[in-house]
């Protein structure tokens, strides 16, 4: 239905405003840095305790030269020793130039970052009298100067090159802040670049560029001679041979880049390093082993579990799919409106966001579908729209909706509809004010429960927890002809094949526990769906053995995956700490919704 009547049209920027994104940045970061103090488990009498740093017996990697591992509550840090001297590596917060005396050795005379952090570059002023050492593309980040926030951009500026950027910014992926800004600034520092050799004393060390974490980070490897003595590998790999987390390797909207990291990882093994000294887990003199065996496993996975080639589909040369029984769904731009016209001619959308970011008269276009519909579908006015999720093509013309039909109501699942209406509070990525509108945030007329069906002219509208493309995920199903239809946005998003593990970590969802992709299946299974309508078009029926066929490779992809970690539990692994006020935040809400 509806041959498609947008033609090819220039890319343009002109719908999108031009609000201030630091001043959005640095309020939402200051709410999450206040819930984050107010939910910490320490109380603030213990929370202003000492810090006990725990120093290890040195290694001895080579004549006169020493290194010793300092640990703190999660990070460490290293400090090298030669000729009574000291450099460190990396800092851990807490540590001071007196801890360091009391255990036998003197204050470093400078202090080299793999990257900056609030876990790894936490001296502040503590050491006034080292010179400071960081990668020149962490320098405003260290500073958290105003070139910082204005990097740290929440607006989509350019949608035409979206498969090639796919939401990364300077600091962060799609409006969500990765790289957070430190808690205590650092006020000097001298910066170096990837591929450099830096020196300290009479010792060489060469910069390598391990930016597949945390988007910039480095290591640095002590030659002496011929021989490759040392790597100070900060957090791409731990000491027992994992990698640390899956966060920190996040590059952009496609989740952690597999083949790149692997391929890090075996390069730096190929260099044949003699000691690894992680931030965390235990130092080891069998680097290069422990570097090829990881690497090894991570391409086993990435050729097992996952796809050669992303699935590609050119959009539908339609406008909109009709499903029968008045049942219609956008297939143009994979846009993700769907809309059900009743006898009445009363219709209910989902999702009124038509994803068509390229064209300049979509807002046009779309009223243009619903006139369409008014005269060719016996649509008399759509009443009632529904939001899946939070991401913001997903209901960003909803005002164009709502000026058309004054009595439409919005509705959405609790802890949604929270999301939507105060984008601020939520670290997370896609949501509406990164898109650039007029607008940012809404106000949700209906709020859906779990425990109770919303009616509908009749029709009752259950909600469903969908997670795995994001954490605050719904899914809505019903009774229509005969037909029971489920519209799962974007968690279960194929057209007839078999799903497999979404690792959107800027999305806050966690493999492996009741947050993770497996549960969206497990509670869609029971309901007997024989009409499934996800986002971006994708649709398809037989739905029981799809579900089931999509949840075993799930489950085997999130098995495989949990292995590079270690034993590690799964929030340790993909949870943020930027995001952790926001997950208890929306547990509350989904205990009581």
């Amino acid at each position: 239905m509806f041959l498609s009547k947008t033609s090819a049209s220039p890319l343009t920027n002109d719908i999108r405003s031009h609000t201030s994104t630091a001043k959005f940045l640095k309020a939402r970061h200051e709410f999450q840095r206040t819930r984050s103090t107010n939910i910490a488990d320490e109380s603030s009498a213990s929370s202003k305790r000492t810090r006990i740093m725990k120093f290890t017996n040195p290694s001895e990697i080579a004549p006169g030269v020493q290194v010793i591992t300092i640990n703190g509550d999660r990070s460490q840090c290293h400090l090298l020793v030669e000729d009574g001297a000291t450099l460190l590596v990396n800092c851990i917060d807490g540590l001071t130039p007196a801890m360091i005396e009391q255990a036998g050795y003197p204050s470093p005379t400078e202090i080299w970052h793999t990257q900056v952090d609030n876990s790894l570059a936490a001296e502040g002023d503590a050491f006034p009298d080292a010179v400071i050492r960081l990668p020149r593309k962490f320098s405003d980040l260290a500073a958290v100067s105003e070139d910082y926030w204005k990097a740290a951009r929440v607006r989509w500026e350019r949608p035409e090159a979206w498969m090639e950027e796919l939401g990364r910014a300077a600091y962060g992926i799609a409006g969500s802040l990765i790289l957070q800004p430190l808690d205590r600034p650092l006020t000097r520092f001298q910066t170096f670049e990837s591929g450099v050799s830096l020196s300290w004393r009479h010792l060489d060390f060469e910069v390598w560029d391990f930016s597949v974490r945390n988007f910039y980070a480095v290591g640095f490897a002590l030659r002496m001679g011929e021989k490759l003595v040392a790597l100070f590998a900060g957090e791409l790999v731990d000491g027992d041979g994992n990698l640390p987390d899956a966060h920190g390797f996040e590059a952009d909207y496609s989740g952690p880049p597999w083949g790149h990291i692997a391929a890090t990882i075996k390069q730096a093994a190929s260099r044949e390093p003699q000691w690894l000294f992680p931030a965390t887990g235990p130092s080891s003199p069998h680097g290069t082993s422990l570097l090829t065996q990881l690497a090894s496993r991570i391409e086993v996975f990435t050729q097992t579990h996952l796809p050669e080639a992303p699935w590609v589909e050119e959009p539908a040369p339609i406008r909109y799919r009709d499903h029968g029984d008045s049942v219609f769904q956008m297939a143009a731009h994979f846009g993700n409106v769907i809309l059900l016209i009743n006898p009445a001619g009363e219709g209910l959308m989902i999702d009124p966001g038509p994803c068509d970011y390229e064209n300049p008269r979509r807002k046009e276009d779309f009223i243009a579908d619903l006139e369409r519909f008014e005269s060719e579908a016996g649509l008399n006015k759509i009443d009632l729209a529904l939001v899946t999720h939070f991401h913001g093509d997903h209901y960003d013309l909803w005002p164009v909706l709502k000026a058309r039909y004054p009595a439409c109501r919005l509705g959405a699942w609790l802890p949604v509809a929270d999301v939507i209406t105060h984008p601020e509070t939520y670290p997370y990525a896609c949501q509406l004010p990164w898109y650039g509108l007029d607008w940012s945030h809404c106000q949700v007329d209906v709020v859906l429960t779990r425990q109770q069906p919303l009616d509908w002219h009749g029709t009752a509208i259950h909600t469903v927890f969908l997670p795995g493309h994001c954490l605050v995920h719904a899914g809505y199903w019903l009774d229509w002809k005969g037909r029971r239809i489920l519209f799962s946005g974007d968690s279960i998003q194929t057209r007839g094949g078999v799903d497999n593990l979404q690792l959107l970590i800027s999305n806050h969802s966690v493999p492996g526990t009741d947050e993770g992709h497996l549960t969206a299946y497990e509670n869609v299974i029971p309901f007997g769906i024989t009409l499934n309508l996800g986002g971006h078009g994708s649709s398809f029926e037989n739905c029981d053995k799809i579900y089931r066929a999509s949840y075993q490779r799930i489950e085997a992809t999130t098995k495989s995956l949990l292995g590079l970690f270690g034993p590690k539990h799964p929030s340790d692994i993909f949870l943020r700490e930027s995001f952790r006020p926001a997950a208890e935040k929306v547990r509350k809400l989904m205990a009581a919704s």
